[in-house]
């Protein structure tokens, strides 16, 4: 290109073009540097999410087993079950308040399971055929337990008589009891069964 024009027109119109394409030149290296500039990150970009989701190494997960429930022990039966009563003293004075222990025992050769709560069982308190006093009279409830017994196990229920009468409901008077000879009765559930004797002297 000659630094001093020449040619029919004037000088100022090869001016004017030669700063038109220098200005066209500039735009066209702008956008190319541009272009080359931000695309090579994106490709980079691309390449690492590809490489990072198209793992052939990743490890399955560990199948999870789970083991089979244990078998349900039947329910006691009447027959299976037997009822033996203690207390902490033979004889007692007058307005002693005697502790009476519950031993429930499965006798059959299997294991069994049976409603030990307090809504199952009741201890009562006997003078010959008079009804003295029952644990559910004044604590009623309707809790239920289901207690697994292994053959020959056993569970222990403790009580104590306040050695007072009582009724259901907790009326009555709840008079003292008088010297005499007394009789523990257990009941678990639909089984009863006739227990220690005690004295209460004056």
């Amino acid at each position: 290109m000659a630094l001093h024009p020449v040619g029919p027109l004037p000088v100022s119109t090869y001016w004017r073009r030669r700063a038109v394409l220098l200005v066209g030149v500039l735009v066209l290296l702008l956008v190319v540097r541009s272009c080359a500039a931000g695309g090579t990150p994106r490709r980079a970009a691309v390449t690492s999410t590809a490489r990072a989701t198209a793992s052939p190494t990743a490890s399955p997960l560990p199948t999870r087993t789970t083991a089979p429930p244990a078998a349900t022990a039947a329910l006691c039966t009447d027959s299976a079950l037997t009822l033996s009563s203690t207390t902490d003293a033979a004889t007692y004075g007058l307005g002693a308040t005697p502790r009476i222990t519950l031993t429930i025992k499965n006798s059959s050769a299997t294991a069994c399971r049976r409603d030990l709560g307090s809504g199952a069982v009741e201890l009562l308190v006997f003078s010959g055929a008079d009804r003295i006093w029952s644990s559910a009279d004044c604590s009623p409830s309707t809790a239920s337990s289901r207690v697994t017994l292994p053959p020959g196990g056993t569970q222990a229920v403790i009580r104590i008589w306040p050695g007072t009468r009582s009724a259901p409901g907790c009326g009555g008077t709840k008079a003292a009891a008088l010297a005499g000879t007394y009789k523990v009765v257990a009941r678990v559930g639909t089984l009863r069964q006739d227990g220690v004797f005690f004295r209460l002297h004056g």
